[in-house]
């Protein structure tokens, strides 16, 4: 008699276990991956648009920030060239409202897709907006 080669039943079905292991732990890794790599571009922006504020302050008379922030915009100054888009532009967008009763005082935010720290507070507007990443 031969010796018969091949893979029994048992064996075939731990090596397709495992992969499909591997692959399940890859995909949500990179799935999540991504994600962090849009929230870090959105942290970025955040940053951007507050260095711009801050300028326009400074530069204005009367030390109050801007009605919106299409006035940072090149041809109203030149803090920006443009304004930045959230990386999905068509479901997340960057929330900007300077204090009616305060011109000096505004809240920028976002909506991180992997959440984060939040200064919000109890804003209602930007909570509407669901930002869960903002300045203030």
């Amino acid at each position: 008699m031969g010796l018969k080669s091949g893979f029994t039943l048992l064996e075939t079905t731990i090596v397709i276990g495992i992969a499909s292991l591997l692959l399940t732990v890859g995909s949500n890794l990179f799935v999540f991956s991504k994600q962090s790599a849009r929230d870090a571009v959105r942290k970025t922006d955040i940053d951007q648009i507050r260095a711009a504020l801050e300028f326009f302050r400074e530069e204005n008379p009367n030390r109050i920030y801007p009605l919106s922030l299409n006035e940072l915009l090149a041809n109203n100054g030149g803090y920006v060239e443009i304004l930045p888009d959230d990386p999905l532009n068509n479901v997340y967008n960057y929330y900007y409202i300077r204090d009616v009763s305060d011109p000096t005082s505004y809240i920028l935010g976002a909506k991180l897709e992997r959440g984060g720290p939040s200064s919000c507070g109890s804003n209602i507007a930007c909570k509407s907006s669901s930002c869960n990443y903002c300045y203030s």
